[in-house]
């Protein structure tokens, strides 16, 4: 890998690396480096090359929020070197919100809260997670969407073959999703990961917002404050709701709608853990049906 940083590094900088340093506890997708060049410090990340795209899109949201003036990474290039595709951004110097003390928390999430608020507000051209590069933004459409990824979770039986899930529960929760089939909706720039490892908060205060890889084309703001509710618990949700502005009554009025969006996620997650030693790991799949069954 390093001969692969230092051949970007002279292609995109004239400049050989004077330090490298991969950073191993700060994400799951990426492979990621802290660069020293020259003075300046730069994060390097790098992916299989079909992630390319994934890349693009983080610099088309990344693009879009910096317009609005929300504190968020600033990307230098995005390219295929060899067998990897890269993002090279400029370093931003602060503390991740995983390392910073918790009583900070809350005004955390409530910043989060209010820049989601911003970016929920900027209408993209197009649903969906996937961008054709980091200019156009994204292509597809909520109907085609849930043609090709809702509606056919349970037709290869998988799950109940596997006992995960009765043919009863199959039925109760086509039921449900069959509600939002027929949504239509302006789509809005969601994060998709509005977490506080989301988050480096840099020497003046200020919070910066990160990695828009799950950066998604989408119904606004009832996909972030799915994800938020999916895989965290509901500690900081009155902080993020204060932040956004929205009370907990008006909360309520789109919970039942939220809580669809939460099913969907959590199903499309166990049907990744199928058949993968992700199965056999955890009890993660059992806990879902559970709480899919208490949702719908």
């Amino acid at each position: 890998m390093e001969e692969v940083i230092s051949n970007i590094s002279q292609k995109y900088f004239n400049s050989k690396p004077r330090s490298i340093e991969q950073i191993l506890d700060k994400g799951k997708v990426n492979q990621v480096f802290k660069i020293q060049l020259d003075n300046e410090f730069y994060i390097f990340r790098f992916n299989e090359k079909a992630y390319l795209n994934s890349y693009k899109k983080e610099w088309y949201c990344i693009n879009k929020v910096r317009e609005i003036g929300i504190p968020t990474s600033d990307v230098c290039f995005v390219g295929v070197e060899g067998d990897y595709s890269f993002m090279i951004l400029k370093y931003i110097e602060g503390v991740n919100g995983l390392d910073v003390p918790e009583e900070e928390h809350k005004n955390i999430y409530k910043t989060l809260g209010e820049y989601a608020k911003k970016f929920n507000s900027i209408e993209v051209d197009g649903f969906g997670r996937d961008v054709e590069d980091e200019e156009k933004g994204f292509y597809k459409d909520w109907n085609s969407f849930y043609k090709e990824n809702i509606g056919p979770i349970f037709e290869d039986n998988i799950l109940v073959e596997k006992n995960i899930v009765t043919k009863e529960q199959v039925e109760i929760i086509q039921n449900r999703l069959s509600e939002i089939e027929s949504w239509n909706f302006t789509p809005k720039l969601c994060h998709g990961n509005l977490h506080i490892s989301n988050t480096i908060t840099s020497s003046d205060g200020s919070v910066h917002v990160i990695d828009w890889g799950n950066g998604v084309g989408y119904v606004a703001p009832h996909v972030d404050l799915a994800d938020l509710i999916a895989w965290k618990d509901r500690k900081y949700l009155d902080d993020f709701l204060g932040g956004y502005g929205m009370s907990r009554e008006e909360f309520n009025k789109i919970e039942h709608d939220i809580n669809s969006l939460l099913i969907v996620q959590l199903l499309q997650v166990i049907k990744r853990f199928v058949g993968t030693e992700e199965e056999s790991k955890n009890n993660f799949i059992s806990n879902s049906i559970e709480r899919i069954m208490k949702l719908v």
